[in-house]
């Protein structure tokens, strides 16, 4: 029981994909077929063909059942189907898309507990184990989706500060959610332990949307600790004068400085917009209620802002101090995971709902980024 969109080879590769010739490439988002898609992609031992399938039925119910994908508190955003906005909730149904192997299904993509368990010991001092998020709301998104995979581990919220997950009045009540301690204030963060876990007792989760503070939002005592820094800015840079190296260039200058040598820089892909527009961006200043029907969304994704990032990068001679973490091609097919109402006049073809087999893509190639030598 289940519906397929192919992508061709895996999704998840260290190195930067290939170019492909776009106009030679057809792809029909809405069909229930299995579609293969370019551009092919390295596999690093994901051998065969990959698509994403909405798991319905008895796959469905098996799936929510053993992987405890119930609407639990305390966060409401780690509910399947939930949506950036509190009033949109998706029916969890059409939301459990999961990318499949079709030549082999016990191959998996790797999720976060794989990068607990795989988590450098050189920066897990203190028996800590840091995640810092930094960038826009689909930053926010990833950052607690790692709180949800967590807790859904069985690790206990210790300490956080929710207030500046997102935007008061629109992401909801997890906003107001307070821990029994809020050990470093000021910071959004949370903190989870979990005694027997051999690799990572100790979870530290912190986000920063004001990219511009970069590591000086951190609390001192956990840049001294190190960890995993994840930088992303993408949707508020819509036209290419410039927006996205002045409003990264903090954050590249942290990552070669040495002070902060104890942290692994990483750049998160910006994930594709689906927009009815040529090349699914976010027609800003023409925009109609019908450039927000996402499901209308045809052609090719325009990749141009990661390209972007990844021509700074190099200009800068920073490609051995920054990783790139490469999801934007896998995630081409996910029309089904924006929400196009009735709850929100406008559909809103940025934002995903919640469906952790989503961010599994993040999760497998920040994986992969640790097994490099």
């Amino acid at each position: 029981d289940s519906q397929a969109v192919a992508i061709g080879q895996a999704p998840i590769a260290p190195e930067r994909q290939q170019e492909t010739n776009s106009k030679a490439v057809v792809m029909n988002f809405n069909s229930t077929e299995f579609v293969p898609m370019d551009p092919v992609f390295s596999s690093h031992g994901k051998k065969g063909s990959w698509g994403w399938h909405l798991l319905s039925g008895e796959a469905a119910a098996q799936e929510i059942l053993a992987n405890q994908y119930v609407c639990n508190k305390p966060f409401e955003h780690c509910c399947l189907g939930q949506g950036r906005q509190q009033v949109v909730k998706m029916d969890p149904h059409k939301a459990l898309w999961k990318l499949i192997n079709t030549d082999d299904q016990s191959l998996q993509l790797g999720t976060f507990g794989d990068v607990l368990k795989h988590y450098p010991a050189g920066q897990s001092q203190d028996s800590m184990c840091s995640f810092a998020f930094f960038g826009d709301s689909l930053s926010s998104d990833s950052a607690m989706g790692a709180v949800c995979e967590a807790l859904r581990m069985g690790y206990t919220l210790k300490s956080c500060d929710t207030l500046r997950m997102g935007a008061m009045g629109v992401y909801g009540d997890d906003l107001n959610y307070t821990c029994d301690e809020n050990r470093y204030n000021d910071a959004p963060h949370f903190l989870l332990e979990k005694e027997d876990s051999i690799s990572c007792p100790r979870v530290f989760i912190a986000f920063e949307q004001d990219i511009i503070n970069n590591m000086a939002f951190m609390p001192p005592a956990i840049v001294e600790l190190g960890g995993l820094a994840i930088f992303n800015w993408g949707v508020h840079c819509n036209t290419d004068d410039g927006c996205l190296e002045q409003v990264l260039t903090p954050i590249l200058n942290n990552a070669a400085d040495e002070t902060y040598q104890n942290w692994r820089f990483m750049f998160r892909e910006q994930e594709p917009q689906h927009f009815a527009f040529p090349g699914g961006v976010y027609p800003k200043s023409i925009a109609t209620p019908e450039h927000h029907i996402c499901s209308n969304f045809h052609g090719r994704i325009n990749n141009w802002r990661n390209k972007e990032v990844a021509n700074i990068i190099e200009a800068r001679n920073l490609t051995k101090q920054i990783a790139t973490l490469p999801i934007s091609a896998a995630l081409e097919p996910l029309v089904g995971l924006h929400y196009e109402g009735p709850l929100i006049k406008y559909g809103d073809c940025t934002h995903y709902v919640y469906d952790p087999h989503r961010l599994d893509v993040t999760w497998d190639a920040l994986l992969t980024v640790l097994q490099i030598p």
